[in-house]
Order: C-alpha cells, then structure tokens, then sequence
C-alpha cells in the first residue's frame, strides 16, 4: 500500500461525505486507502461511510476510538494504516486530484520525513470585508495557511494537520501525537501539531512546507 489517508472526525456527517466524496476523485500513483476515525459521534457518521463505502474506488475503512480528542483519533487511524507514506486531513476539505502526489513529491525531492501544504478556505458566502484574502493572523485564527511559493523546512513555522503527508518511519522514531494535547469536543484547544513537530526535531525528524501541495 502507498498511501493512507486519516480522517479523524466528531459530529460533522454532512461535511464527512461531502469530504468522502472529493476524495473518491483522487487518482494517485498507486493503491491507497481512506480510514475515517470516528471519536464519538452522536450522529450518523458511521451510516455516511457504510453508505460511501461500496461505490468508493478503494478500501473506505471506519475505525471508532472512544477517547475523545482529535489527537487519539489520529493515533488510532495511524496505527491502523497500511500505507508507506500516511496523510492526515479533516472532515470538511475539498482536495486536487494530484493531491496525494504533490505530497509524495515532496517527500522525495526534498528528502525529508513530512511535509504540509497550503490550506486555502471554501468560503459559504462573501468574504467578510475584514478579513484579507491573504496569509496572516487572521488566516491562522481559523487554521488557513499560505506560506508562499517556496519550500521551507519548518521550525517556528508549523503546519496545520489538515494537509500533511508523512513517511510512516516518521511515527517510528517521534512517537504519534500526544493524546493530551489537541482539540476536544466542546474545546478550541489544539496545538497538536506543532507538539508533535516539536518533538520530532528533537530526534532528527525533519519536515518541509510544499506549495504545489
């Protein structure tokens, strides 16, 4: 298996499938799997995928993790995946068809062990006059991120677990994500990521920014 995307996701059905849906457009470079990590929802999450999943091109699995916290959802699909290089989205984005490319191009031209992406927003109506069409503070309240047109190897700068692509060897040597940290039902919490980036460093893992991704 090449890739696996994660999904770990809590009470969004109707964006979930809609999710589900982009994704089935993928055509990547080699077989891959979608793994949706359920933490806890009270709606029909799990109806969204056993109805996704016959017409889905490849293995659209559904894995339950009862801790609540996106961080245990994401270790619980990580553990479970198959694929050499595993990808962490969420529930409510919309994907190019070379998505999963983009990312293991990365991986390779920059010989690292993870990259992320550019996250840009689906806006649901007329952007609001006071908030810029363009990376800033703002943009990183409601995790956006554009950190321009050249790869940078991260550090201060993180990226959002919303577009990431990593070898597998990568939670080998860092460990997953730190299942105290990170967001929660009714929470605003996060943070997760930049943990985990943190951590990671420290033992020689290294992870770069990929625009095209």
């Amino acid at each position: 298996m090449r890739y696996s995307i994660v999904i770990a996701t809590y009470n969004r059905a109707a964006d979930l499938r809609e999710t589900l849906r982009s994704l089935a457009t993928l055509a990547p470079d080699g077989p891959w799997e979608v793994i949706v990590v359920d933490n806890n929802s009270p709606d029909d999450t799990r109806s969204v995928v056993d109805e996704e999943a016959p017409r889905f091109p490849v293995p659209l699995r559904y894995l339950f993790e009862r801790k609540q916290g996106r961080s245990p959802a994401l270790n619980t699909g990580i553990a479970a995946a198959l694929g050499e290089i595993i990808v962490t989205t969420d529930d409510d984005v919309r994907v190019p068809v070379d998505w999963l490319q983009s990312g293991a191009a990365g991986l390779a031209e920059l010989e690292c062990d993870y990259v992320g992406g550019r996250v840009l927003p689906i806006w649901g109506g007329p952007r609001p006059a006071w908030l810029p069409n363009h990376s800033g503070k703002q943009w990183a309240v409601i995790a956006l991120l554009d950190y321009g047109d050249e790869p940078i190897e991260f550090g201060a700068r993180v990226p959002l677990g919303v577009n990431m692509a990593f070898r597998r060897e990568a939670f080998q040597r860092a460990g997953g994500f730190d299942p105290d940290t990170g967001r929660k039902a009714g929470t605003l919490l996060g943070q997760e990521v930049r943990e985990w980036c943190i951590r990671a460093r420290n033992v020689g893992v290294r992870g770069f920014y990929v625009p095209s991704m």
